[in-house]
């Protein structure tokens, strides 16, 4: 899966990942916990196929709920109850 990596920074936000400029990564909190580390490449150009889906695995959701992340419908609130419903939280 190609990812773009403004996508990803985008994606950072919509999810208010606690991010690290320099070296774009970050901890996603809950409660004031840091429940989930979360990267992506700081290569140059987009994310190509396998670091794409490092990138969604990081993220621990499949490629659909990626999708729906990355294109609007699903927000942080949604993505923590996909992370509840996994037992990560």
């Amino acid at each position: 899966m190609q990812v773009k990596k403004d996508e990803a920074r985008s994606i950072f936000r919509k999810l208010e990942i606690e991010h690290r400029e320099k070296h774009n990564y970050g901890w996603l909190r809950y409660k004031e916990r840091a429940i989930l580390p979360v990267y992506f490449s700081h290569g140059k150009g987009d994310m190509p196929g396998k670091v794409g889906d490092k990138f969604r695995q990081s993220l621990k959701i499949n490629e659909e709920q990626f999708r729906a992340l990355r294109d609007c419908p699903l927000d942080r609130e949604g993505y923590i109850k996909i992370l509840k419903e996994k037992r990560l939280i």
